[in-house]
């Protein structure tokens, strides 16, 4: 790719499997045994008093 007449990128073909499947070719890594995810059970949820971007700036002073 240029820009202008200059090479600023290269294209190249993608040879390799995505990583996540060549980790699991490679037994690194493993499937999960459940598809469901996990449910938090007997919290409620929580709810913010505000903007949760002005509490973390608010804890980060």
């Amino acid at each position: 790719m240029t820009e202008r007449g200059i090479p600023v990128a290269r294209v190249l073909a993608v040879d390799e499997a995505p990583v996540i499947e060549r980790l699991t070719i490679e037994g690194i890594v493993s499937a999960p045994q459940s598809s469901k995810r996990p449910q938090a059970r007997g919290r409620s949820r929580v709810r913010a008093a505000g903007p949760v971007a002005d509490i973390v700036s608010e804890q980060r002073d």
